[in-house]
C-alpha cells in the first residue's frame, strides 16, 4: 500500500509537470555542453570562448557540418609569399577569436578596400586562432570578402611562425599573452616578423586603401603621425630582412615592454628608422628619404589626426572632411577606430546616413556594406 500510494502521488498532474520540466532542463543542459565542446574543438588553452554572433542564424545540422571547414595555415602559401616579386598586403586580427571577423564590418571594410583598390595584389587576412573557425563558412561578411579572388583568410600559428627567430622566447614563454596589452602587442610583433620574412605591405584593420600601390610607385615607406613618431599602422617593406626590420627585431628581442601600450610599436619602430637614417630629421609635413627608406608626409596616411576621429562619424562634418581629403589626396586613411566608445548611439553609423565613413564604405567596400542591414557597426 505504501508503494502504491507513492506511485499514485507521482502520477498526479502537478508532479508529472515537474518531471517534464526537469527532463527538459536536462536536455537543454546537454545541448549547451555539447555545443560548447564543438565550438572549442580547435582552441588553444589561452583562448577565451565567446558567445556566437547574433548575425549567425544557422541550424544545428549546419553547425555540425561546418566543423569540417578548416582555415588554411599561412605557411601553405610559403612559396608565393617568399617570392619578393609577388605583391601582398597583410592584415592581422590578433584577438583570440575568429568570430571577430563575423561581427565587425568596419574591419572587413578595410580588407575589402585593399583588395578592390589593388586587384593585382594578394590580400592576406591573418587570424591568430582557429577558435570558432567553423562558423566562417556561414558568415555573410566572410563570404563578402571571399567574393574577391585576391582575398585569402589564413591562420597563423604563432609558436610555429616565431620558431628560430630572435623573438621565439616571447612566444614560448608566453610573455606577450601575459602582457598588459596582449592583443596590441601581438599585432605589433607579428607584423614585423611577417614583413621581415616576406616583405610586402602591412595595414591596420582601421586603415582604408584609397590609392593603388602601383600608383604610389614606392617601396619601403611609412608615415609619421608627428615630428617625433612614425606609426606602424601603414608599413611597406620591399624585400625581406630589410635593415629597418632587422633593427626593429633586435630591439624587440632585448627591450620588449609588457606594460606600455606603444613602446613595442610606434616608439620602437621610430627608433629603428632613426637608427637606419643616422640622425636625419623625420618631419611630419615633408617627405623624408634616407637610403632606400621613405617617410611620406603625415597627411598621406593620417590627414585627420586621432583627436579628430569623430569627424568620420558625424554627418555634420561630411563637407569639412571631404574638403580635407580633396586638399591632401591621401594614399591611405586611418579611421582611428580605437578611439571609439561603441556604447554611444551616435557612433552606430546608419547605413542610409551621409557620414564620411558610410560614404567611403559604399565606395571602397561595397560588398561588405551590403551585409549591413541598418547600422555600419
Amino acid at each position: 500500500m505504501r508503494y502504491q500510494s507513492l506511485s499514485n502521488k507521482l502520477l498526479k498532474p502537478d508532479c508529472m509537470i515537474w518531471q517534464y520540466f526537469m527532463l527538459g532542463a536536462f536536455c537543454l543542459l546537454f545541448f549547451i555542453l555539447a555545443t560548447y565542446k564543438l565550438t572549442n574543438l580547435y582552441s588553444e588553452e589561452e583562448i577565451q570562448l565567446y558567445s556566437p554572433s547574433p548575425i549567425m542564424k544557422i541550424s544545428l545540422a549546419q553547425f555540425l557540418e561546418a566543423k569540417t571547414l578548416l582555415l588554411e595555415n599561412i605557411l601553405s602559401d610559403i612559396e608565393f609569399l617568399e617570392d619578393e616579386k609577388n605583391k601582398k598586403i597583410f592584415f592581422i586580427e590578433s584577438h583570440m577569436d575568429a568570430m571577430r571577423i563575423l561581427d565587425n564590418p568596419r574591419h572587413a571594410c578595410s580588407v575589402e578596400s585593399a583588395a578592390k583598390t589593388n586587384p593585382d595584389t594578394q590580400i592576406f587576412f591573418i587570424l591568430t586562432t582557429k577558435s570558432n573557425q567553423m562558423l566562417l563558412k556561414y558568415s555573410e561578411i566572410a563570404r563578402a570578402l571571399l567574393s574577391y579572388d585576391n582575398i585569402h583568410i589564413r591562420f597563423l600559428n604563432i609558436y610555429e611562425f616565431s620558431k628560430g627567430t630572435v623573438l621565439e622566447d616571447l612566444f614560448v614563454h608566453k610573455k606577450i599573452l601575459k602582457s598588459k596589452y596582449p592583443i596590441e602587442h601581438m599585432a605589433d610583433v607579428l607584423r614585423i616578423l611577417i614583413l621581415n620574412r616576406f616583405g610586402g605591405t602591412y595595414l591596420d584593420l582601421d586603415v582604408l586603401s584609397l590609392v593603388p600601390l602601383k600608383k604610389i610607385n614606392q617601396e619601403n615607406f611609412a608615415c609619421p603621425e608627428s615630428d617625433n613618431v612614425v606609426t606602424n599602422a601603414v608599413v611597406n617593406i620591399g624585400y625581406k630582412n630589410h635593415e629597418v626590420m632587422e633593427a626593429y627585431l633586435h630591439k624587440l628581442s632585448i627591450s620588449y615592454s609588457p606594460k606600455e601600450w606603444g613602446a613595442n610599436g610606434p616608439d620602437m619602430f621610430t627608433d629603428s628608422i632613426r637608427q637606419f637614417c643616422k640622425g636625419v630629421n623625420l618631419e611630419k609635413r615633408n617627405t623624408t628619404i634616407c637610403g632606400n627608406f621613405t617617410t611620406f608626409p603625415s597627411e598621406k596616411c593620417y590627414p585627420i589626426e586621432f583627436d579628430g576621429y569623430w569627424m568620420f562619424y558625424s554627418e555634420e562634418s561630411y563637407k569639412n572632411v571631404t574638403e580635407i581629403l580633396y586638399a591632401t589626396q591621401p594614399y591611405f586613411l586611418h579611421i582611428w577606430n580605437k578611439m571609439l566608445n561603441f556604447s554611444k548611439q551616435e557612433f552606430r553609423l546608419v547605413y542610409s546616413g551621409h557620414s564620411t565613413y558610410v560614404e567611403l564604405g559604399k565606395k571602397y567596400c561595397p560588398q561588405v556594406m551590403k551585409t549591413t542591414e541598418k547600422y555600419f557597426r
